[in-house]
């Protein structure tokens, strides 16, 4: 016979019932989302952002430490220099330029058309694939 799981010798009995502080709270949010939820427009985003993608580490360093700095400048300074020390710029700021300076177009190509003929050939070969695969259930059973 089977024991439950909470039988068993090693057993974690410690879940999310007893210790909730170890429930997650998903994925963090990605920067143009904590930077709406503040507040602040898309123009207010893509200026501040704009402006500082010309600062050296340095400066954005020295921003970081002032007291009297907006937070928008505050907040998208930091992810910069995040983004600088763990050469993280697929994820956030290449997805800050998308945003504001939108995706280039890109163009899909199909090549493998088929004509009304090769396409009506393929549905009978899959009729017939599935007519074969019911016959033989039938004689399984």
């Amino acid at each position: 016979m089977k024991k439950l799981i909470q039988d068993q010798k090693n057993a974690n009995t410690n879940g999310f019932d007893k210790h909730p502080e170890n429930i997650g709270n998903g994925r963090p949010l990605k920067i143009y989302t904590v930077l709406k939820k503040k507040g602040y427009s898309k123009d207010d985003i893509g200026a501040c952002f704009g402006e500082l993608l010309y600062y050296s580490k340095d400066e954005l360093g020295e921003l970081i430490l002032k007291n009297k700095v907006p937070a928008i400048t505050l907040i998208i300074a930091k992810h910069l220099m995040n983004a600088i020390e763990h050469g993280m710029y697929e994820k956030g700021v290449m997805d800050m330029l998308n945003r504001f300076s939108g995706m280039p177009t890109q163009k899909i190509e199909v090549s493998n058309m088929l004509s009304k003929e090769e396409m009506e050939a393929q549905a009978k070969r899959v009729a017939d694939y599935l007519d074969e695969i019911n016959k033989r259930k039938k004689l399984l059973k």
